[in-house]
């Protein structure tokens, strides 16, 4: 049997209306659907302390991630001018969440500053490379580049293992930075204890659970939240080093962070946000609100995929502007004609939707299983209706339609219920009390 899964089953008007606090907060990278699957994780008397987590969750928007970057080159040209020459190297296996990051350092407007001096290496390779075609200019400034410092091991082991051994022999690099969107207070005290020339340049993020920084308040609330995530973080993130396994209850190396980037959580949050590791102790896998899995990432991309759908399905009960957009595709029986949802309609309510929540165009053609290219030709048909400028903006007509798209969205949900935005369906055993008139 499957049925509509109904969020009132769970949560009190108080806390609904607590969510759709926190939806907004989290610039509505999740929906009423990913929370309420999350909660199950837990216990029903446990609900208010997961909720309140969720509270002091932060999401770092694109928006915000290139702001940061901002301020770090400005610190950077500060340091050093931005007539140097500058290596950038994020750490990790190219592809992973270092190289990510490079994306939005590079949309930062003062990078324009120091784009004629810079280089990117994007693998570890390159620096033997460079160094036998005699490419790297002197008095060279290396930049490793990651989005969280938690300890500041993870960079250090990368560092010895697989830069420092070629660097020692490049006297050309002469300044090495560590450059982060965040960094734990503990990660600068090791990394300037072990390479005292290195330069952090980042902002620094106070473990959640620490006293006298948690936004959790008094000790005793901090213990009881604690205690809260260690319970299930102690089953749901781990690493086998030689044999021998360590846990990580409360994110990587006991970091407590309390964050999200738009690409990935790192490992140092606290896994119960992130982790779907199967649980043998709880007998199932945990949902996680924000997945590093890919195979999760996945199906949290198409289950916005049909948000999205289901949005513009209802919308065909608007009025004739809107319907005149975004169901460009006509037709014609013996009685009547009709108009439906073209793929091109699709994409482009999309594309507004997603951009006008602050996403940029990369992580947009994630989602939405896009190229660049695509998005080009999305953003030429949107010129084309005048719903967006050449810069990329929305017109005049396109904020008043994106505005009359919410409001007619909102009006609708609540004429059909709120269950009507349960789009996601659950699959459950039913086993009847009595059948054939005997009892199981």
């Amino acid at each position: 049997m499957i049925i509509k899964e109904n969020i009132n089953i769970y949560l009190d008007e108080q806390l609904r209306l607590r969510l759709d606090l926190i939806i907004k907060r989290l610039s509505h990278s999740v929906n009423h659907i990913d929370i309420v699957n999350w909660l199950s994780n837990f216990r029903k008397d446990e609900f208010e302390k997961a909720v309140r987590i969720l509270e002091c969750l932060e999401y770092v928007t694109e928006i915000e991630l290139i702001d940061h970057f901002n301020d770090r080159i400005a610190s950077l040209i500060s340091l050093y001018g931005n007539s140097r020459n500058i290596i950038i190297h994020a750490i990790g296996d190219y592809g992973k969440s270092g190289t990510m990051i490079t994306y939005y350092l590079k949309k930062a407007p003062n990078f324009k500053q120091i784009e004629s001096t810079t280089t990117f290496y994007e693998k570890a390779t390159e620096f033997k490379y460079k160094k036998k075609t005699n490419s790297i200019p002197k008095n060279s400034i290396l930049i490793l580049l990651d989005d969280f410092l938690g300890s500041g091991r993870s960079l250090w082991n990368y560092y010895k293992t697989f830069i420092k051994p070629q660097t020692e022999k490049i006297p050309e690099i002469t300044d090495l930075c560590a450059m982060s969107v965040y960094h734990l207070g503990k990660a600068d005290r090791f990394l300037t204890g072990i390479i005292p020339d290195i330069k952090i340049i980042s902002t620094i993020k106070y473990q959640c659970f620490k006293n006298g920084k948690s936004p959790f308040g008094s000790n005793q609330n901090i213990e009881y939240y604690r205690d809260f995530a260690f319970y299930y973080g102690q089953h749901l993130f781990s690493i086998d080093n030689n044999g021998e396994t360590k846990i990580h209850p409360l994110g990587y190396n006991n970091s407590q962070a309390l964050l999200v980037f738009p690409y990935n959580p790192p490992n140092n949050t606290l896994p119960i946000i992130w982790s779907s590791k199967f649980v043998k102790k709880f007998e199932k896998r945990w949902i996680p609100l924000y997945p590093r899995n890919q195979v999760f990432k996945i199906s949290r991309a198409k289950s916005l995929r049909n948000e999205l759908a289901y949005e513009l399905g209802l919308l065909k009960m608007s009025g004739p502007e809107i319907i005149d957009t975004f169901y460009s595709g006509k037709g014609k029986l013996k009685w009547k004609s009709y108009s439906y949802i073209k793929s091109t309609d699709f994409r482009l309510f999309a594309y507004m939707r997603l951009k006008q929540q602050g996403r940029l165009d990369q992580v947009i053609c994630e989602i939405l299983g896009l190229t660049l290219t695509d998005v080009e030709s999305i953003l030429e048909n949107g010129i084309q209706k005048g719903i967006f400028e050449e810069s990329g903006e929305l017109s005049s007509r396109g904020k008043i339609l994106y505005g009359d798209c919410l409001k007619t969205l909102k009006r609708l949900k609540n004429e059909v219920g709120r269950s009507a935005i349960n789009y996601e369906l659950k699959k459950i055993n039913y086993l009847p009390k009595k059948f054939n008139g005997k009892e199981r």
